[in-house]
């Protein structure tokens, strides 16, 4: 019993050491991802419906607001995107964050043309046609690169998630297996000693009955 106990405390450290890791890793890489992955597909598309906004805006006063809003959300990104980066800590994480970077690029070039373009009354024509013919594209590319990395972000969460679920179910399987097999033992155990303490005893007493009756020719062992 004892040693299956000692077992018991090895097997429990090992898996709770497993656990620990699983959560480790969602903890400072697969969430903090799935998290800055999502800010940056709000960002886009933020921005995005606020740069359609601003093409189709006659009022400069609310144009004004709207071009404050992009600069705010676009030094934003920036901020996230130093953060992703400073959690990547495998070949596809860093995969994907240069095809993000690579997709903002052009998306960004086109858009500060489409912002320009929109200034002045006799380009607002202009602004409207490069907003659908190439600034959509781009847009919708960069959101493809960024949903990459949500996607993968999640797939990764979910599967130290899954870990750390089948690690918790496999250890409950064990403790429980392993808790009535030391209730078997002990109750085994238990009826041997009492068997071992017993077994004399009764020879004792049919001794004494013996000798009660003037029969002192039986020896006790």
């Amino acid at each position: 019993v004892t040693l299956l106990m000692i077992t018991l405390c090895v097997f429990a450290y090992v898996q709770l050491h497993g656990i620990q890791r699983q959560a480790s890793l969602a903890r400072s890489e697969s969430v903090p991802g799935l998290v800055l992955a999502g800010r940056l597909q709000a960002i886009s598309t933020a921005t995005y419906t606020s740069v359609q906004e601003l093409v189709l805006e006659r009022d400069a006063l609310k144009r004004q607001q709207i071009k404050t809003y992009l600069e705010e959300k676009t030094a934003e990104r920036l901020g996230v995107l130093k953060q992703y980066e400073s959690i990547i800590r495998s070949d596809r994480q860093r995969e994907l964050s240069d095809a993000t970077r690579a997709a903002l690029y052009p998306y960004m070039t086109v858009r500060w043309r489409v912002e320009r373009l929109s200034d002045e009354p006799g380009t607002w024509a202009e602004a409207e046609g490069l907003l659908q013919t190439e600034l959509r594209p781009r847009y919708e590319t960069l959101q493809s690169a960024i949903q990459a990395e949500v996607d993968f972000n999640r797939a990764n969460a979910d599967e130290a998630g899954r870990h750390i679920q089948e690690t918790v179910t496999r250890g409950e399987a064990v403790l429980l297996a392993s808790s009535l097999l030391c209730i078997v033992l002990a109750l085994v155990g238990g009826r041997l000693l009492i068997q071992s303490i017993n077994r004399p005893l009764a020879r004792v007493v049919a001794a004494m009955k013996l000798v009660r009756f003037g029969d002192y020719s039986q020896k006790i062992v």
